[in-house]
């Protein structure tokens, strides 16, 4: 996709487990799956599954497994508007990093299973003034593994971050 700065985009993705290199959408750009059980991404190495660093992006009916040590199901820096509606993450290190630190970030999550073994469900850093924002709805947490820690489940560090939840199960 050239001209997703003019154009927004739906990429239809079916069926089937992928194992990729990090995927990094454009802006204007959704990517909609069959279902979270259905259509299942995952890194082919040791990075992030997804990183978003612009605006209007939407992930959708997609499961998320097997980020690594270190590394996000999603990345969200910087990143203006994203939305992530009917998303399963599973194994991921940290299921989203939200990070604005050279502009703000609006990520809205509705829908969202975490679950396995996790270091962070979502971590949120803020600096420089910017804002990280993050609306998250109708979302459960399903830790397993040694050492579980249920603070762990949303992590916010930095001074400026906006943080609104409901209908959740922690």
């Amino acid at each position: 996709i050239i001209d997703s700065n003019v154009h927004n985009y739906v990429v239809k993705v079916g069926p089937g487990t992928f194992t990729e290199p990090l995927i990094t959408i454009p802006t204007n750009v959704a990517i909609w799956g069959a279902s979270t059980l259905e259509t299942i991404v995952q890194p082919d190495g040791n990075h992030d599954v997804f990183t978003i660093s612009s605006s209007n992006i939407e992930i959708q009916n997609i499961g998320i497994k097997g980020a690594p040590s270190g590394f996000n199901g999603v990345s969200c820096l910087n990143a203006g508007i994203v939305r992530l509606i009917n998303t399963n993450f599973t194994n991921c290190d940290t299921a989203v990093y939200i990070s604005a630190t050279s502009a703000d970030c609006n990520c809205r999550i509705a829908i969202c299973h975490i679950g396995g073994t996790y270091t962070h469900g979502i971590w949120i850093n803020s600096a420089n003034g910017y804002l990280a924002r993050l609306t998250m709805s109708t979302f459960v947490t399903d830790p397993v593994g040694p050492n579980i820690n249920m603070l762990d489940t949303i992590n916010c560090v930095g001074s400026n971050y906006l943080v609104k939840l409901t209908g959740g199960t922690l």
